[in-house]
């Protein structure tokens, strides 16, 4: 799948601005603050920045970005 200088540009934005919202949320809670039954909000960051970095490399693999 080819991506145009526009849509990349588009998902950069929007990706570190929904980024930065979620680090000021977890930022603004207790680490130990349960955020489902097992999971504390240290245990949901630790798995958003996994599948991040996962996704991110899986997606460079798939679409052609503008360099």
């Amino acid at each position: 799948m080819d991506v145009s200088v526009r849509q990349w540009e588009r998902i950069r934005r929007d990706v570190a601005t929904a980024g930065d919202r979620f680090v000021a949320q977890v930022e603004a809670a207790a680490a130990d603050r349960r955020v489902t039954r097992h999971w504390s909000v240290a245990d949901t960051a630790a798995h958003v920045a996994t599948l991040t970095d996962f996704d991110a490399v899986n997606t460079m693999r798939k679409v052609r970005c503008p360099r």
